[in-house]
């Protein structure tokens, strides 16, 4: 397991892209509003999802993800 600190840090030093295995119940939310705080952490309603991490935006924190499943980009 690895922070979300730790892979923006990752991320951030040009070096590394992530494959990330996130919650899809909340990915599903932040198509709609774009933020979600906690994306990347488990609660009892869990669907396992992966997604591409492919950048971090310091100033907004949020990260920029790829979907496999879907043809479009966000933020989260």
């Amino acid at each position: 397991s690895i922070s979300e600190e730790e892979i923006s840090f990752l991320i951030l030093s040009g070096k590394y892209i992530a494959i990330a295995l996130v919650d899809h119940n909340k990915l599903s939310h932040a198509w709609q509003d774009f933020h979600v705080p906690g994306v990347l952490s488990s609660n009892s309603d869990y669907t396992g999802h992966y997604v591409l991490i492919c950048g971090f935006d310091a100033g907004a924190d949020m990260f920029e993800i790829r979907d496999p499943a879907s043809s479009r980009e966000t933020n989260i």
